[in-house]
């Protein structure tokens, strides 16, 4: 059985290793381990993972977690525009979960949603929440990225699968 639960501080470690298969699949690279940034205190010692992370983190994102007996299995971050709109920051399931009921329930799991915004580089699609590719419409491109909508639930925000 999933279970999916908000991100607490006390699943860092967890989470941030699951967060490193992400980078790695989304960007086909290593993130840079030694990054030095610039502050009005000073130098900053980072990571690329970290700064990622501290990005969405600072702009108000919020973070779902999906388990499975007890192992982290996936996560959504996540940020909310009007009542009814979700904006996908990252969306992971290992590869393994990927079914689209997971996904779904990952998306649901925050509230009522009619709407999901993400964003992909030109050459990959998106996760497909519903099963169905008629579903998403492809709004709008720039450098070297799309933005998707997929209609996710009815008004109630209840899925329409």
């Amino acid at each position: 059985m999933v279970e999916i639960r908000d991100y607490s501080d006390h699943q860092f470690m967890p989470f941030a290793s699951l967060f490193r298969k992400y980078f790695i699949e989304v960007e086909k690279r290593e993130p840079l381990d030694d990054m030095t940034l610039t502050s009005d205190n000073g130098p900053i010692q980072t990571n690329e993972l970290q700064t990622k992370l501290y990005s969405y983190l600072n702009e108000g994102a919020k973070i779902r977690l999906a388990y499975q007996d007890q192992m982290l299995i996936g996560f959504l971050i996540y940020h909310w525009i009007f009542d009814c709109v979700l904006i996908v920051r990252a969306i992971y399931l290992k590869p393994e979960y990927r079914n689209k009921t997971i996904l779904r329930r990952l998306i649901l799991s925050v509230g009522k949603v009619r709407r999901v915004i993400s964003q992909t580089y030109k050459e990959k699609e998106p996760l497909d929440i519903r099963g169905e590719k008629k579903n998403r419409i492809l709004i709008g491109t720039f450098e070297g990225m799309n933005v998707w909508e997929n209609i996710v639930g009815d008004k109630n925000g209840r899925s329409t699968k």
